[in-house]
């Protein structure tokens, strides 16, 4: 971007750049879940269900800045994979000094999408956010049509079980981010565990 100089008729250019940010672990146990649970409209403020044990895992997360990328990675033989819904949540509140009528405020989830996650043979590494056990993913596939949900700006899938891959979300205002999974849900053979890591920008 740049500004005109006035008095020389000269241009000043400021530097606007993308700001660094880490990968943050979604959940710390990893989900062995093989149906996604019901995601409806609730009175109860959306968290996640992270327990030793792996069943009915889920990642919420809180929405900061405008864009959410997400890498997953998950346990069992390269190739294997699963699949993963994300949705957004917002929440309505009151009338501005009436909590009377209308006590609680209201979740209502957003379908993003859903996505087929297929493991790669590269491996976590002993004591780091993503051990040996765990194989990242480096292929993602959309699954469905791309009607009645919102679709995500940019989908990185190299293949090449030497890169992971990504998605890109436009957070587009709301409040939370949910990732659900299903390790049978996906085109091939499931794999048994299944977990993502994120960033915000």
């Amino acid at each position: 971007m740049s500004e005109p100089n006035i008095e020389s008729n000269q241009f000043v250019y400021v530097a606007v750049g993308t700001p660094r940010r880490d990968w943050t672990r979604g959940m710390v146990f990893n989900s062995s879940e093989d149906d996604y649970p019901a995601v409806i409209p609730t009175t109860t403020e959306p968290v996640s269900v992270d327990v030793s044990g792996k069943t009915a895992n889920l990642g919420v997360i809180a929405c900061r800045g405008n864009f959410t990328e997400l890498q997953f990675f998950g346990a069992d033989t390269a190739n294997d994979d699963f699949a993963c819904k994300i949705y957004l949540w917002s929440k309505t509140g009151f009338i501005e000094g009436i909590t009377t009528v209308h006590a609680l405020p209201l979740w209502k989830p957003q379908f993003v999408c859903e996505l087929d996650c297929t493991l790669s043979s590269i491996v976590g590494i002993a004591d780091s956010p993503i051990v040996v056990a765990d194989k990242i993913v480096d292929t993602i596939t959309e699954i469905g049509t791309t009607t009645n949900r919102l679709s995500l700006i940019f989908r990185w899938s190299p293949a090449d079980d030497a890169t992971a891959a990504f998605v890109t979300i436009d957070t587009r205002g709301f409040r939370k981010l949910q990732v659900s999974f299903d390790i049978s849900g996906g085109d091939g053979t499931a794999g048994t565990e299944a977990n993502f890591e994120y960033r915000q920008y």
